[in-house]
């Protein structure tokens, strides 16, 4: 094994602990803030969003880490993937709407569904631009980014 991939399986190791690190101090932290009912909220929304993450790229992050660097349209397969993100966030959020308007009025919490969606795209688009990152093999950008999100993370 070479010390270049050595290297980057370190940074990759480094920037996944980042990642979940930063979000779980984030949930703690939220936690001992917010009243019970305000994160009883954020538990909804954030809820809506990981059923929504798990939709909304479909699929691209492998593709995207295992064509990224081969093709030289990378950045042409990053925005056809950003491209049916959007897509489907739109379907999905006029699905939502008409459901609403035509189905359930009445249903309980609705103001907090679109919240939900729009925090998918936002996370779903992230998830694609560190994937193209991965799959290019620019492994310390990626590790830079998440060093900035916990410090920021911390300063809260």
């Amino acid at each position: 094994m070479t010390s270049n991939f050595l290297r980057k399986i370190f940074l990759n190791n480094i920037s996944q602990g980042l990642q979940f690190g930063s979000r779980w101090f984030l949930s703690i932290i939220l936690l001992k803030t917010l009243s019970i009912n305000m994160f009883a909220v954020f538990s909804f929304v954030f809820s809506i969003s990981n059923f929504m993450v798990a939709i909304l790229p479909f699929g691209s992050p492998v593709y995207l880490i295992n064509k990224s660097e081969q093709s030289k349209k990378g950045y042409q397969e990053l925005a056809n993937s950003i491209s049916i993100i959007l897509f489907l966030f739109f379907v999905s959020l006029v699905t939502f709407l008409i459901y609403i308007v035509l189905v359930n009025p009445q249903l309980p919490n609705k103001d907090l569904i679109p919240l939900g969606l729009v925090l998918s795209l936002i996370l779903s688009i992230n998830a694609i631009i560190f994937s193209f990152i991965k799959g290019i093999g620019n492994f310390s950008f990626e590790l830079k980014i998440l060093s900035v999100f916990s410090l920021l993370v911390l300063l809260l």
